[in-house]
Parts: structure tokens; C-alpha cells; sequence
């Protein structure tokens, strides 16, 4: 309840357990075989589940049945752990069955954690209950026992061999392994004989001559002797496949777009096993690579000393996905497809599912599809590979509302079996024509929708879908894809193959790429370990002709490929370097008219500042000199004016002195004239002080002037 509800159900590839995860817990669930034969089945069931929580401050990362065992879960921690646990034996995080620490050599850059891991058993190495049309070489036998892991800036490492102590395999990846075991390969050999090889490992299913049930000791949880001699010798050797890319470019090379660049890895895939491995990898923003390695994927101890192994991204396809505010991709593999319906004899495309929260597509692969179909022919057309082809399975759109896709899950077609009376010439039910897809649909309450949140599940028909798509697509050659965009929104980057590392020329990468290790001694017939008879060397023929020929012609394809489009790669590189060496020249001219621009302006911006000044000091000199014209102006006008009334007042005076004197008696006369006094002494006294007032405006004024006129000076 602390971690919050189920988010995931996985089946198991047997349909035998179910699954249930969250971030912090798993819960796994036996189905009963009544289930599974659907008898007898009606109403409600109650099962019982075994509940698993990761260590303490730690969360599940990932969590997938193993294909080749219903017992057998492998785990990926938050803390890069990774465990394979077998839930018949013990069922607890704590006590796994196998466990690594997923470092990727110690060069993890700060905040980068490993976000994926996958099982490298294709369909013809999982538990499909179907007999296998075609061998297995070597070098996929060897690979389907991998474990890829990738981390969030694209580092990619593998495990092997990593095999559960139960596990259901075909007899033709069991003959493969030996193959390699009679080439004289000493310590795989050894690890074979210990393991899968050991008397009484082996049991032959019942009713299916096609698989073979193994169960060896060689882990944690074996006897006291086999588990101690996993720890000292037998544990998988961590292998880090390195980017093939020129040492300038900084790592990862792709992608190089500044959205995809924001991005983090998030989803790993195995594509093809043979005749070039082939893996496909995601970031959260919808960008897939589809990457070739240069050798095979062979087991790899603490003691043994694996060669290097790289990759070259061989083609990108961008989706454009969306803004999300939890973006999350996912890839799987659906049933090929055919890529001509009227031709029997056309090649099967492998198909990549890609799954967003918005989007579900499919990718189809002929360029793979060519390359396999050559690897079996002797006389290889060695055709320009066409590039990958997009279809749009389901998506949401604007109008459709609140919408996400919460699961997706491919049912495969049941064949139904032939009847004694059918007629020869009835037409067979094509190869994986009833594959479907079952979309769940998330639909969230909104304003616009009555009710609360509802689910639905929608059917998807891949075969039907992808042929009508097929049929859609304008007719465009084959040359016309390998050369430009696809419709699909698919750059291809197959003449980016064999990208040359600074100081090595082109021929000699591609013959680098050629020389790489096939997974056998250097003796393609060299002495059999385990005896010198006719069938020893049958063996080992049919190891060379599964293993390094088939390798061989399909490198032989790609070089043939390289060579017809390198050279309009090239030409197209040339005239991209002028352009870009014409817009640094001209970039750099910008750059130094803009610094003497930014100069001019400094010294505009400082030369407006001392006008500024300038303009305040002459404000104040004017304004001194306006007010010492207007004290000139008072004291020429107004004081003279001021000295004549007062003469006439005193003469006033002296009229009324003399007429008061002839007419009143004398204490009256004296009365006036002491009035008259008072009155004449209290204008005086005002006029004097007002007139000394104004004289010390002025003063003050002109002592102002005079220093605004001395500094402006």
C-alpha cells in the first residue's frame, strides 16, 4: 500500500505465473493448468500470491520473466543491482539465484544509472512450443544466453552467459553450443561440460521433440561445490560495448538534435540474433537507434579476457513525439512480416513495437530483412538496402481528450491444425496473418465527459495493418530510400556504417569491421578437443558453414552497399564542411563588428554622461544670472519709487503739522503729531527691514552667480 497500486501485470512466456508489480513491491501468482486449458473455468478464482519488496531505499526499476523459464524473474534495482530470482525455490529479494552490481566498467558520469536490461532470447529461442524452421549458429546460440543492459546515456553491457538453473531450450541451439565446444573453445567447453552439458542435465519434453528441459547447478543456489566454483570462477564478466565513433565527438555521438540531447535512454531490445546482431535502443523523447555490433556476443568470465566489441549506429528513426510531463517509451518485437504478400519466397522483415503513453507504432526493417534473406542464398543480389518503413498503430490526437495508453500486449495467431479431407490446392492460412494487438486505453474525467475515469481495450490486426500501409506508400525505389528521408520520418544512417576513427582511413575501418572476431579459434578446422573422428569434423564444418559464412556474406552485403552510397555521402559532407567553413568566416566578421559596435557604444555612453553634467551646470548658471537680472531690475525700478513716496509722505506730514497748528489748540496739535509719529516710524521701520531683506536675496543671488560663473570657467 506504501508504494501505491499494481502498475504492471507480466505473464510468463509459458503462461504458467502472472506477475504483479510496483515500485516498491512484486507479487507473483502460480495459474492453475485448469486455467491455462481454459476447462472448467467459471466465475471468480482465488490464487495466491507470493509478495517481494526490494532492499531498503531501493525500487524496482524493471522487472520480466525469463523467457526460457516460468520459475525464473530477473530484477533491476534502483541502485543498478540486478538479480535473477527463482520463485519455486526462494521467492525473497534478499537470497537471488544470480546477482550483479551494474557498473558499466566504473564510467558512469554523475547522476547516470542503468534504466533497462533484456533477456536476449529471440523467438526462436523462447518458449514458443513451435519447431524451429532454420539452425542456429553458433554465434546466436551463444548470444541468446546475454543479458543486455543499458544505462540513461546510452551505455550498453552485457552478461554471459546467464542461463537459470530450469530452463527449456531447442535441441538446434544445444547442437549449435556443441558445435563450438568440438572447435576446440577450452574454457567454454568447460563451462558447458559443467552446466548444460553435465550427465543428467537434459530431459526430452514430452510431446515435443522440437525442446529439451535442462536444469544444472552451476549458481548460487547449487550444491556447496558447484556454488563455490561459480563464485571463483564462473561468474559472467560484465563486457562493455564501446561506441564506434571519431574520438572528437563527444559522447554519446547521437543524437545530435538539442531535444534528443535533453533526453535520456530509457529502452533496450534485441533486434536479430544473425546474421549481424542488431540492437535497438530509445530515449524518452522518441528517438530510436537501430545499432550493429561488430562481433559476436560470447561468454566471458573473471579470468578470461573477452576481444572489445563495438557498435556503430546503422539507422535513426524520430518519431517527434510529443511534450509529456512523464515521458516513457518501450520497445518489444512483434511476429515478422512479409514484406511482398505475392511472392512466396519474399524475405520476413522483422518488426520493432514502439510504445509511448500517446503512441504505438511498428517499424519494419527491410534493409535486416535482406541481409538475412542473402546470408541463406548462395548467390546474394547484394541489392542498395532499403530503409526502415513507420506505421502508425494507434495514437491520440487532440480531440480524442484526456487519453493514455496504459498496455499493450501482442496475442499471437493460433494455427489451427490441417484436416485428413482438405483438398491440396486450398490455400493456407498465411504466416502470422491472426497476430493482433490488444491496446488498453486510459480515458481520465474531464469538464467535456460525464462520469468518472473509464478503461477500454482495442484490437490492433498488425498483419492487416502493415499490409495496408505497405500497399499506401508511393512506389519509390530502392536506391531513392537508401539516399534520402524516408516518408516516416526515418534518417537513415546506413552509410554511417564502419565510421572511421580519427587518423584511419575509410577502407581500412571497413576492413577493421571485416576483421572483427566471429566467436571461433583461429583455425576455422583446428584440432577437436573431444576426439579426431569423422563426426567430429562433420561438426565442425557445420559450424563453419552456420556460423562465419552466413557473417561473412552479410558483411560482404553491407560493404557492397557502402560502396555504391559513400560516395553521394561523401559528396554531400563536402558541400555541408564549405558551407559550414562560410558561415565560421562569416560568423567571425559578425563577431568583431559587434565588439567595435559594443566600443562605440561605451564611449557614447560616457560622452552622454558628461553632457548630462555639462547640462546641469550651465541649468544652474543661467538660472543664477535670470535672478541676478531680476535684483538689477528691482533695484533701479523699485527704490527710487520707494524714496519718492516716501518724500511725499514727509511732506504730508509737515502740511498737516501746519495746518493742525493754525486750527486746533495746542494739546490736540501735540496729540496729532505724536500719531503721526508713530505712524511715520512704523512705516519706516517696516520699509527698512523689507528693503534690507531684499538686500540680502539679492546678495545671496549674486554670490551664487558668481560661483556657477567661476566654475563654468
Amino acid at each position: 500500500s506504501a508504494s501505491g497500486p499494481f502498475r504492471q501485470v507480466l505473464l510468463s512466456a509459458g503462461g504458467r505465473g502472472l506477475l504483479l508489480l510496483a515500485p516498491e513491491c512484486c507479487a507473483a501468482v502460480a495459474l492453475p493448468e485448469s486455467l491455462l486449458a481454459l476447462e472448467g473455468v467459471s466465475g471468480e478464482i482465488e490464487l495466491q500470491s507470493v509478495s517481494m519488496a526490494p532492499p531498503a531505499g531501493t525500487e524496482f526499476v524493471k522487472v520480466v520473466w525469463h523467457p526460457l523459464s516460468d520459475a525464473h524473474i530477473g530484477m533491476l534495482m534502483s541502485d543498478a543491482s540486478w538479480q535473477l530470482l527463482n520463485l519455486s525455490q526462494r521467492a525473497s529479494a534478499a537470497d537471488p539465484e544470480l546477482f550483479f552490481q551494474v557498473n558499466f566498467g566504473g564510467a558512469l558520469e554523475p547522476g547516470e544509472t542503468a534504466s533497462d536490461f533484456v533477456f536476449c532470447c529471440g523467438p526462436e529461442t523462447a518458449l514458443t512450443g513451435t519447431s524451429l524452421d532454420r539452425p542456429v549458429d553458433a554465434e546466436a546460440a551463444w548470444l541468446s544466453l546475454s543479458v543486455l543492459f543499458l544505462s540513461t546515456r546510452g551505455r550498453i553491457s552485457v552478461r554471459n552467459p546467464v542461463v537459470p538453473a530450469m530452463a527449456i531450450l531447442p535441441h538446434t541451439v544445444l547442437s549449435a553450443l556443441a558445435g563450438s565446444v568440438a572447435m576446440g573453445c577450452q574454457e567454454e567447453a568447460e563451462w558447458l561440460q559443467l552446466s548444460l552439458m553435465r550427465p543428467g542435465a537434459r530431459r526430452e519434453l514430452k510431446g515435443n521433440n522440437s525442446f529439451v528441459a535442462i536444469r544444472h547447478r552451476l549458481h548460487l543456489h547449487g550444491g556447496e561445490v558447484e556454488a563455490e566454483a561459480y563464485r571463483r570462477r564462473w561468474v559472467p564478466k560484465e563486457q562493455v560495448l564501446a561506441e564506434d565513433r571519431e574520438d572528437s565527438e563527444p559522447a554519446p555521438a547521437s543524437p545530435q538534435s538539442p531535444r534528443h540531447q535533453r533526453s535520456t535512454y530509457c529502452s533496450l531490445q534485441l533486434v536479430s540474433h544473425s546474421p549481424v546482431a542488431v540492437i535497438a535502443r530509445a530515449t524518452t523523447s522518441g528517438l530510436v537507434e537501430f545499432l550493429v555490433l561488430n562481433a559476436g556476443l560470447g561468454p566471458s568470465f573473471q579470468a578470461h579476457r573477452a576481444p572489445a566489441i563495438s557498435f556503430t549506429i546503422f539507422e535513426e528513426v524520430d518519431l517527434v513525439l510529443a511534450p509529456s510531463k512523464s515521458p516513457s517509451l518501450r520497445l518489444s518485437l512483434a511476429p515478422p512480416h512479409q514484406l511482398d504478400e505475392g511472392s512466396p519466397s519474399s524475405a520476413e522483415a522483422p518488426v520493432l513495437l514502439v510504445r509511448s503513453r500517446c503512441l504505438v507504432a511498428a517499424v519494419e526493417l527491410p534493409w535486416l530483412a535482406s541481409l538475412i534473406q542473402d546470408s541463406s542464398q548462395k548467390d546474394a543480389s547484394g541489392a542498395a538496402l532499403a530503409t526502415s518503413q513507420v506505421t502508425t498503430l494507434a495514437e491520440v490526437r487532440a480531440a480524442d481528450g484526456p487519453i493514455e495508453f496504459v498496455g499493450w500486449q501482442v496475442l499471437p495467431s493460433v494455427s489451427e491444425p490441417q484436416k485428413k479431407t482438405a483438398v491440396a490446392s486450398t490455400p493456407q492460412k498465411k504466416k502470422n496473418e491472426g497476430v493482433a494487438g490488444v491496446l488498453l486505453k486510459f480515458h481520465e474525467k474531464s469538464e467535456q465527459s460525464a462520469g468518472g475515469p473509464t478503461a477500454k481495450l482495442q484490437s490492433v490486426a498488425l498483419h492487416s495493418v502493415l499490409t495496408a500501409a505497405a500497399k499506401a506508400r508511393p512506389a519509390k525505389s530502392t536506391s531513392d530510400a537508401a539516399s534520402g528521408r524516408a516518408l516516416s520520418m526515418s534518417t537513415s544512417g546506413l552509410a554511417g556504417l564502419g565510421s572511421v576513427s580519427s587518423g584511419e582511413r575509410e577502407e581500412d575501418a571497413f576492413r577493421r569491421h571485416l576483421a572483427a572476431p566471429l566467436l571461433l579459434p583461429d583455425s576455422m578446422l583446428g584440432p577437436s578437443k573431444t576426439g579426431t573422428g569423422a563426426s567430429d569434423l562433420a561438426a565442425a564444418v557445420a559450424g563453419v558453414r552456420g556460423g562465419q559464412i552466413p557473417g561473412l556474406a552479410a558483411r560482404q552485403n553491407l560493404l557492397r552497399h557502402l560502396a555504391t552510397s559513400l560516395p553521394s555521402q561523401a559528396e554531400a559532407a563536402q558541400k555541408d564542411l564549405k558551407e559550414l567553413q562560410q558561415s565560421v568566416a562569416s560568423a567571425n566578421g559578425l563577431t568583431a563588428r559587434a565588439t567595435q559596435g559594443a566600443a562605440r557604444v561605451e564611449a557614447l555612453r560616457k560622452r552622454q554622461v558628461e553632457l548630462a553634467k555639462r547640462q546641469e551646470q550651465i541649468t544652474v548658471a543661467l538660472a543664477a544670472e535670470l535672478e541676478l537680472r531680476g535684483l538689477d531690475s528691482l533695484a533701479s525700478e523699485q527704490v527710487p519709487k520707494l524714496w519718492t513716496q516716501l518724500y511725499e509722505m514727509r511732506r504730508a506730514s509737515e502740511l498737516l503739522k501746519a495746518s493742525a497748528a493754525a486750527d486746533e489748540s495746542p494739546n490736540r496739535f501735540a496729540d496729532r503729531q505724536s500719531e503721526l509719529g508713530k505712524i511715520q516710524q512704523a512705516w519706516a521701520g517696516k520699509a527698512a527691514n523689507h528693503l534690507d531683506l531684499r538686500a540680502s536675496e539679492v546678495e545671496a543671488a549674486v554670490a551664487a552667480a558668481s560661483t556657477a560663473l567661476v566654475s563654468c570657467t
